[in-house]
């Protein structure tokens, strides 16, 4: 009797992770090396910056604008850039003319800006090609800086829109 719940248990323990190793097998996560990007804030235009240099965001933070921290973590690389414009030719309401950036994956966009005197800054970063965390774009109507906006945070988009700023949707995806 011993002998034959002997052989059932180790029956038992070498089937078991054998299960569970063909399981992992069947469906593997792929894995993503990913990087921070850090978001700063220009309280002189209301303009959020988007960076994943450090040396862009220490020197934005040193001539005024607000370090906010990582915002988000990205993809080193996927098949999904984000494209980064300025525009050197916004306002801010007091008429105090201030630059203005400009997110996107969509290359028609990209290049209809680019057409409309917008500078093209290159690929900043990635977007997660596995669609993880959705970060919305949002739109001011009433800004003439800073007027999208980026956020993982559904709760600061309905606090947006609420006060006037428009959904445009997910803009693009970063990694949990």
């Amino acid at each position: 009797m011993r002998k034959i719940l002997s052989c059932l248990l180790l029956s038992v323990m070498v089937l078991v992770p054998l299960h569970v190793a063909a399981e992992e097998t069947d469906s593997p996560t792929p894995h993503v090396d990913k990087i921070p990007v850090y978001r700063a804030y220009n309280p002189f235009s209301g303009e959020h910056l988007f960076t994943v240099s450090t040396a862009e965001y220490e020197k934005v933070g040193n001539a005024g604008w607000t370090k906010e921290g990582i915002a988000f973590q990205v993809p080193v690389k996927s098949e999904s850039p984000v494209y980064r414009l300025y525009n050197p030719n916004g306002s801010t309401t007091d008429g105090v003319i201030v630059g203005d950036h400009h997110y996107t994956t969509s290359a028609v966009e990209k290049d209809y800006l680019i057409s409309a005197g917008w500078i093209y800054e290159g690929i900043v970063f990635y977007s997660c090609d596995e669609h993880e965390v959705k970060n919305y774009r949002l739109y001011n109507p009433n800004a003439n800086a800073g007027a999208h906006h980026y956020t993982v945070s559904e709760g600061e988009v309905a606090y947006l829109v609420s006060i006037g700023w428009r959904d445009e949707g997910v803009g693009f995806y970063s990694c949990k």
